[in-house]
């Protein structure tokens, strides 16, 4: 291949990074543009060219995924993760618990809990949530 077609091969390939933004393509926009570089310099075999273009292409790709990753912004620990922040929260039951089953106030809604038996009023503390129940255990006040 000549160094035009390189460079024709470096061009559209830098075009086409403009719609995925991805950059993965201007990597390889990058290796084609050096591999013309090269061709100007007298590298003559297509062979050679080729072999060039990808070993720039696997090694510009690999040092930008690993730039990437170093890079990486970690997730926030609070994501999708609401039930927890209910955890150790003390409510008052708004109806007794009885066989297992009751109501509790928190918020501005009422929620369904299980628990020991207890009688309507008591305060309670969140100890784990299954779906969309509570898990709740009675206050011990400190004497």
């Amino acid at each position: 291949m000549t160094a035009t077609m390189w460079w024709v091969v470096a061009l559209v390939l830098a075009l086409s990074e403009l719609l995925s933004g991805s950059l993965f393509l201007l990597m390889l926009a990058i290796a084609g543009g050096l591999t013309a570089l090269a061709t100007h310099a007298g590298l003559t075999d297509w062979r050679y060219q080729a072999g060039l273009f990808s070993l720039l292409s696997v090694l510009l790709c690999y040092g930008w995924a690993k730039r990437r990753a170093a890079q990486a912004v970690p997730a926030p620990t609070g994501l999708n993760t609401g039930s927890k922040r209910w955890l150790g929260r003390e409510l008052v039951l708004s109806e007794a618990i009885v066989n297992g089953r009751g109501r509790a106030a928190m918020d501005d809604s009422h929620w369904s809990v299980t628990g020991p038996e207890l009688p309507a009023g008591t305060r309670v503390r969140v100890a784990a949530v299954q779906g969309n129940t509570l898990v709740v255990e009675a206050v011990v006040s400190a004497p």
